[in-house]
């Protein structure tokens, strides 16, 4: 009887520490469909299209702050010593600094930027859109055509006074829907580089994201209802609530372009891509 009643209380033992194990065994997080960190698997495939810029297209969100330099023929010898000694001969160009990109303007009339303004010379002044070109690497920069002194001799007001500054009246500006909701404000404007032509503005909504959940969407320039320059008042879009949860999905690093991508970037107004030389 008492090896009986030592084998029971031997079994009742071991049962009641695996209980205990059991209790104090961590559980798993709950699965978040697009967040692994917090125990949840990532999405293979999004319900909603993703678009980047491509690299026809420019942020003018980018324009401020940007440096503004021309190409300056120089001797080898000047540029480096070390790799080219004393070459009397041998010339390259290397971009100099002239001056810094304050704000793109933009033309609400034409849909395009037309010009930026530029400080240089402890003065401000207004260059044409069409002499810059962007330069993404290793910063943001954008190359002029013309001449240091012929930014400095440039003009110091735009000849239409209706165009908008990006930066201080269009960025961080409030965006309602067609029925007046108020749906988020502008994180940025993308245009093509060459020929200045608003693509679609990107639109980020109230309240935070989680993946492509509530994420900046692009709105398709054309969407939207005539704006001014007066920061008080929202732009106003052209949709409901169906058609902008329809809309895709802006993602701010360059993404490698896909089919879907490209169609989707095309729907948000995005022009095709030059061909690669």
């Amino acid at each position: 009887m008492t090896r009986k009643l030592a084998g029971s209380s031997l079994v009742l033992a071991v049962a009641l520490l695996g209980a205990s194990a059991a209790a104090q065994t961590p559980q798993p997080p709950k699965a978040v469909p697009e967040a692994p960190a917090m125990g949840g698997q990532p999405q293979t495939k999004s319900s909603r299209p993703v678009i980047a810029l491509r690299a026809n297209e420019v942020a003018l969100s980018r324009v401020a702050h940007a440096s503004l330099v021309h190409d300056t023929t120089k001797q080898l010898g000047d540029v480096s010593r070390t790799l080219y000694g004393n070459e009397p001969n041998g010339t390259a160009k290397v971009p100099e600094k002239i001056g810094t990109l304050t704000t793109a303007l933009l033309d609400p009339v034409q849909k395009k930027v037309t010009a930026v303004r530029v400080d240089i010379d402890n003065k401000t002044v207004v260059l044409p859109w069409s002499q810059l070109q962007p330069i993404h690497q290793p910063h943001d920069q954008f190359r002029s055509t013309a001449t240091g002194q012929a930014v400095a001799d440039a003009p110091h007001q735009s000849d239409n006074s209706k165009l908008i500054d990006v930066d201080q009246a269009f960025i961080g500006r409030a965006v309602v829907d067609a029925s007046g909701k108020k749906i988020g404000t502008v994180g940025d404007i993308v245009a093509q580089v060459n020929t200045g032509t608003l693509d679609y503005v990107v639109v980020n909504p109230a309240g935070p994201s989680l993946g492509t959940r509530n994420a900046p969407q692009a709105v398709p320039w054309a969407k939207l209802e005539p704006v001014s320059s007066d920061k008080s008042q929202p732009v106003k879009l052209s949709l409901n609530d169906q058609q902008l949860a329809a809309l895709p999905v802006f993602s701010a690093s360059k993404a490698q372009e896909t089919p879907d991508t490209r169609s989707a970037s095309q729907e948000a107004g995005a022009t095709q891509a030059p061909p690669a030389r």
